[in-house]
């Protein structure tokens, strides 16, 4: 009962202060695409092993159609913002469509 009271009013004095809740599991990407562009490339912390996301819709918790590689270069389709608050696009590489989050994408062409 405590929790629910408690996880109640944090809720609406976020929604009161304008303060964004995201999930504990989300961490931040390194990547900086906020605009409107064409072509982004995929980039990760890890530039080695990195991998990214591609979904079937903007958010983390749509089925993974598979995991693209850092550092390539992918078609930008389509832009929103996710109900996790993230900004996600739809992009294309090779024959796979499907949504990246924003932050693990860069402005610019990849390899």
């Amino acid at each position: 009962m405590f929790f629910n009271k408690f996880s109640h009013s944090l809720t609406i004095t976020a929604l009161i202060c304008g303060i964004q809740i995201v999930p504990a599991i989300a961490q931040p990407g390194p990547g900086n695409l906020g605009g409107v562009y064409n072509v982004a490339y995929t980039c990760t912390a890890d530039i080695y092993q990195g991998k990214v996301n591609l979904r079937t819709g903007a958010g983390s918790n749509y089925r993974l159609i598979r995991q693209l590689p850092n550092a390539i270069s992918v078609q930008v389709i389509d832009r929103k913002v996710g109900r996790d608050g993230y900004a996600w696009h739809k992009v294309r590489y090779e024959s796979f469509v499907g949504w990246v989050r924003g932050d693990f994408l860069c402005a610019g062409r990849g390899d």
